[in-house]
């Protein structure tokens, strides 16, 4: 009988590595030492102060104790024994409230708040909540500064936050209850570093009234760049342009106006400018302003308004420093429609002198815009990225109707023409359309726009697309990837694009590099991180790329794409306990009904994962899904002839899935590798030897 879940009443810790991520694209051997040291430094001060570690989440842990005062005490022991590690250093959150027990899974708001601010802690450093204060603000010994009340996200009220220095561990020895580190830590080794310890804090800390550190992620830890001490801006994020029209129908307006100016400023090359996905998780929110530039990394935000009304336009825009919050510079900018992307040309030609950008001839010919547009075709282009930007196969056969639309009106509509080519690009992979109607008609419309403006990036990275996804001709692609890329450098699609083209070429240390940049320009796009994890996975290191997907799985909880990701990745490695676990999971997510459930949970208790196989295949083979699809189920069940007739059908029919049978490790058995006739499949492909 299943056990129900406990509620109890608990204090939760999250700790997490300062610069784990970083550490393991330049040194993956380095980087799993010391995970491993990590948490064979946490496991004795947790269990001293009678806590429990209920999961090691990727580069961090998740603990809970029965006592706050004693989560405080370990917490204040670990960050003591870890400055005296050369390599690593923590940030740990604390918080009391209530988890839900449930077999060997645990949640619960208590949870989600802990794992909230940990990230809010200095590297080092220990963050609490106003419920861990209150049992702490009697204690003797402990350095407590309030940091005021923050906006936790998923969270619905503010809450009072706390730092605790671990510092003051270091100069005393001793931990609130005057009790010593454990005695385990080698003496010799503590006596013999800290005097070289205390010099470097020193240093640190002085150093840190000059540099700006930045987190990007809950997940991942940020990558460790820093200001010049001059506070120049060599990376930004344009916000969401607030919509004054008290139109809610005109919110595809503002929104078009957003990325148009994110394009136009993407064009200058020494700047990093985040990407439309990340940005737009910030309309309407109410975080300061140096909150969303320490979450994006970023040194400077725009931000700004647009008025639509009666043919006209106006944008005002304020340039703000995010260190600081300093406000840099200010304009309104009032126009006609037909002369917006002159407009637009202005606004990125006074962002780059107000941070004293050099622009070079070539930026200077793209920013300086004469062309004017036809209302009614520029209507219909922000409509269509207003359904496209939604990714569901009816949005963007709704957008590929209004690009069309806007190219009718405006047969000279460069950006048009890319918003029909990526629209023909997804039809196949997302509504299963036959790719021999979809990417010749992809490849055309981008040329299209080639020939009226040679200088658009994504045109090339939609042909690179074509190329790989449906031609096979991987030559093309890496050469239109490299032209699209050396273009547009801020197009964190084409990044993400390339990333995946090089881990299906196996070329996976190439692959993390593309990846990363992507990831740096669009930090809070769940479809990268995933391809990061994915990218580990492919290359035989699981380890890694299981624990970035489980990451990814705890703050995107409600994403299918990551527990089937999971979930296959799991059976791959023969770990059917967690593979079954995400495998329900992802059901869940998709709203499967409670009597198919069923039915599937007595197929797997009658034939195990076979029983499970079948009925998918069945299934499959009825819904005629796609050939791959249907070779991956004959592959679970090991009948390697028939999943070899439809990869033969799948090459016939060029299905977007075949890419995958050179890198993906449900291709990788022998008796695969081994058959001739899969062989002849590669060989055909022309994949690399």
């Amino acid at each position: 009988m299943t056990e129900k879940p406990k509620r109890k009443l608990a204090a939760i810790m999250f700790t997490d590595m300062v610069g784990y991520t970083a550490l393991m694209q330049k040194d993956e051997s380095k980087a799993r030492e010391l995970i491993q040291r990590h948490r064979e430094l946490m496991k004795p001060h947790v269990e001293k102060h009678g806590g429990e570690i209920l999961q090691f989440v990727g580069d961090g842990t998740f603990c809970t104790f029965d006592s706050a005062i004693e989560a405080v005490n370990a917490a204040l022991e670990i960050q003591y024994v870890f400055k005296l590690e050369d390599e690593m250093s923590l940030r740990i959150g604390i918080h009391v409230g209530d988890v839900v027990v449930e077999g060997d899974e645990v949640y619960g708001d208590g949870v989600n708040v802990a794992s909230r601010i940990e990230p809010l802690a200095e590297p080092g450093g220990i963050c609490v909540t106003d419920k861990v204060y209150d049992n702490l603000k009697n204690q003797q010994g402990m350095k407590i500064t309030s940091l005021g009340e923050k906006e936790l996200k998923n969270v619905q009220d503010s809450l009072k936050i706390y730092s605790i220095e671990a510092s003051m561990v270091e100069d005393s020895g001793k931990t609130a209850d005057a009790t010593p580190p454990d005695k385990a830590v080698d003496e010799s080794k503590r006596e013999s570093k800290t005097g070289k310890k205390k010099i470097i804090y020193m240093a640190v800390a002085a150093l840190a009234i000059i540099f700006l550190s930045a987190w990007l992620l809950p997940i991942f830890e940020p990558g460790e760049r820093q200001l010049e001490a001059s506070g120049e801006i060599r990376s930004i994020a344009i916000l969401p342009l607030d919509n004054l029209s008290n139109d809610s129908d005109q919110e595809y307006f503002s929104d078009g106006m957003t990325e148009a100016l994110i394009a136009n400023i993407a064009k200058i090359r020494s700047l990093k400018v985040i990407s439309r996905t990340s940005v737009m998780r910030y309309k309407g929110t109410d975080k300061s302003l140096p909150e969303i530039a320490k979450e994006l990394n970023v040194d400077a935000i725009l931000e700004g308004s647009v008025l639509h009304a009666e043919g006209e336009v106006r944008i005002t825009v304020q340039l703000i420093r995010a260190s600081t919050d300093e406000h840099l510079w200010a304009e309104s900018y009032t126009d006609r429609l037909e002369n917006i992307m002159i407009l637009q040309s202005k606004i990125a030609r006074a962002v780059a002198k107000e941070i004293k950008l050099t622009l070079s001839p070539e930026e200077e010919l793209r920013l300086s815009s004469n062309k004017k547009i036809i209302p009614e075709a520029h209507e219909a282009y922000l409509r269509g990225k207003h359904f496209w930007n939604k990714r569901t196969f009816d949005d963007i056969l709704k957008a590929l109707e209004f690009y069309k639309s806007a190219v009718e009106v405006d047969p000279t509509y460069a950006l048009a023409y890319i918003g029909e080519a990526e629209s023909y690009s997804l039809l196949h992979e997302y509504g299963n359309m036959p790719s021999q109607e979809t990417y010749p008609k992809a490849v055309a419309a981008a040329k299209k726009a080639l020939e009226i403006d040679p200088t658009l990036g994504e045109a090339h990275i939609v042909i690179a697309y074509a190329y790989y996804e449906h031609y096979w001709d991987w030559e093309k692609a890496e050469e239109e990837f490299k032209i699209g890329i050396e273009l547009s450098p801020n197009y964190a699609t084409g990044h993400q694009w390339y990333a995946e083209f090089l881990f299906r070429m196996r070329r996976f240390e190439e692959g993390r590099k593309e990846i990363k940049i992507a990831r740096e320009l669009d930090p809070l796009s769940m479809i990268i991180h995933l391809n990061e994890g994915f990218g580990y996975i492919l290359s035989g290191d699981r380890y890694i790329g299981i624990e970035i997907l489980q990451n990814l799985s705890k703050f995107n909880p409600e994403s299918p794409f990551v527990q089937f990701t999971l979930y296959a990745s799991y059976r791959v490695e023969g770990n059917d306990e967690e593979a079954f676990k995400s495998f329900f999971r992802e059901l869940d997510l998709v709203d499967v009904s409670t009597e198919e459930i069923e039915k599937i949970k007595v197929a797997y208790e009658t034939d195990g994962w076979r029983g499970i196989d079948l009925m998918f295949l069945e299934r499959d083979i009825k819904e005629r899904e796609s050939p791959t699809d249907i070779a991956r189920d004959y592959i679970w069940l090991k009948d390697y002839e028939k999943a070899i007739d439809w990869l033969e059908k799948g090459f016939e029919e060029r299905d977007f899935g075949m890419t995958q049978i050179y890198s993906f490790p449900i291709y990788r058995a022998d008796e695969l590798l081994q058959n001739k006739r899969f062989q002849a499949i590669l060989k055909k492909m022309n994949f690399p030897k």
